[in-house]
C-alpha cells in the first residue's frame, strides 16, 4: 500500500472523529482532482466549483458515517458523482422542456484555450459520451481510480465498471478512427 494511501486512511479516521485539521488536509489533497472530475463531467467551471464545494460540505457532514477510512477516496468521488448527476439531471430536465431526448450530450466542456488538435478531439469524444460512460473513463483514465474505487463511487460492481469502460473505449475508438485513422485511434484505446 502506498504511503500516501496510508496517510489518507489515517486522516479519514481522524476526520470521522471530528478532527477539522484532518479535513483541511484531505480537502487540500483531493480538491484539485474532485474539481477536475466535476469540470470534465459538467463542462462548466462555475458549476464544477459549486459541485466540488458541495462534495466537501457533504463529506465533512457525513464523515462519521464513513464505514471504512481506507475507502475514503472512492467514497469522496461517490459524493462528487451524486452531485454531478443531480446537476446533469437538472440540465436534462430543462433541455427536455425545450427539445427531444438525445443519446449524446450536445455540450462540450472543452472550449479551453489552445489545446492541441489531438487533445481537443479526444476530449470532445469523451465529452460526447453519455454520462454513465463518460464518468468511468474520467475516473479511471484521468483520475486514476482503481476499478474498486470506481465501483464504490458509482455504486456499482467492478465487473459493471469494467464493462462500461470497455464499451466507452470502444465508442471512443469508433469516434476517433475517422479523424486519426485506425492505427492511431487503436493506440488511444487506453486513453
Amino acid at each position: 500500500m502506498k504511503s500516501s494511501q496510508v496517510h489518507t486512511d489515517v486522516l479519514a479516521a481522524l476526520l470521522q472523529e471530528g478532527d477539522t485539521s484532518a479535513f483541511r488536509t484531505l480537502f487540500d489533497r483531493f480538491r484539485p482532482s474532485v474539481y477536475a472530475y466535476c469540470a470534465r463531467m459538467l463542462g462548466d467551471r462555475d458549476e464544477a466549483e459549486d459541485a466540488a464545494q458541495e462534495t466537501f460540505i457533504h463529506a465533512l457532514r457525513d464523515a462519521p458515517g464513513l464505514r471504512s477510512p481506507e475507502r475514503f477516496r472512492g467514497w469522496l468521488f461517490g459524493i462528487a458523482r451524486h452531485r454531478v448527476m443531480m446537476i446533469l439531471r437538472e440540465r436534462r430536465k430543462a433541455m427536455l422542456e425545450k427539445f427531444d431526448d438525445d443519446v449524446w450530450d450536445d455540450e462540450t466542456p472543452l472550449t479551453m484555450a489552445e489545446r492541441s488538435e489531438i487533445q481537443l478531439n479526444v476530449r470532445n469524444a469523451v465529452a460526447a459520451l453519455s454520462p454513465a460512460y463518460r464518468e468511468v473513463v474520467l475516473l479511471r483514465d484521468f483520475q486514476h481510480l482503481s476499478y474498486a474505487e470506481i465501483a464504490i463511487a458509482t455504486e456499482s460492481t467492478e465487473i459493471a465498471v469494467k464493462s462500461r469502460l470497455h464499451k466507452a473505449r470502444k465508442a471512443l475508438v469508433a469516434t476517433l478512427t475517422p479523424i486519426f485513422g485506425e492505427e492511431d485511434a487503436n493506440e488511444m484505446r487506453g486513453v
